[in-house]
């Protein structure tokens, strides 16, 4: 009975090495600039719909000093249940934890930011340049700031935000691991 019991706490011990050292890369990667910053809960009731489009006149000039400033949701797994809360970070590259299957979801935020750093009030648009690998899908219905990114493959697209006159351009890498066990995301900003 002691010798199954230290051999599942073993393997316990031996699963959880991969996630520390993802949680010590995005550490080190998020550590030049203070980017982790705790969201509140959302609503228990979150289902993804389709798509929301907010027009953008192409006569709106560029608000002067407003900047776009991307988020990543931390895959809970990796954060674990004592740190409290939900954990988003902006690093240059952002790298999901691996997910099985053939699709990955990931968790993205954008907030507008004017010259001084104060919050603006922002309707940004998020259009893919290839719709068959990346579908982006709001949270909330209507709220296009934050959204969840769904890779249905492996291969190479860019994402493009645009809000205010101002855009951002996220370039997505999904790599299958092997065997075809899982896929991973890597967004670049």
């Amino acid at each position: 009975m002691i010798t199954k019991r230290c051999r599942v706490d073993t393997l316990r011990i031996v699963a959880l090495v991969p996630v520390a050292l993802v949680v010590a890369m995005s550490a080190c990667a998020t550590a030049a600039a203070p980017a982790v910053a705790p969201r509140p809960e959302a609503s228990p009731k979150q289902t993804a719909s389709s798509p929301t489009v907010v027009p953008v006149s192409p006569s709106q000039p560029a608000a002067t000093g407003v900047r776009l400033k991307v988020l990543f949701k931390l895959d809970p797994r990796l954060s674990g249940g004592t740190y409290g809360g939900e954990h988003w970070v902006s690093p240059p590259t952002f790298t999901n934890a691996v997910q099985g299957g053939k699709e990955a979801t990931v968790d993205a935020s954008v907030e507008g930011l004017d010259s001084r750093g104060a919050a603006v009030r922002i309707g940004p648009t998020w259009s893919a340049e290839d719709p068959s690998m990346v579908v982006v899908s709001p949270v909330s219905p209507g709220a296009t700031d934050r959204v969840q990114i769904s890779v249905t493959r492996a291969g190479e697209t860019t994402l493009t935000i645009a809000a205010l006159g101002v855009s951002k351009v996220l370039r997505i890498k999904a790599t299958t691991l092997t065997e075809g066990r899982g896929l991973q995301v890597a967004i670049s900003q």
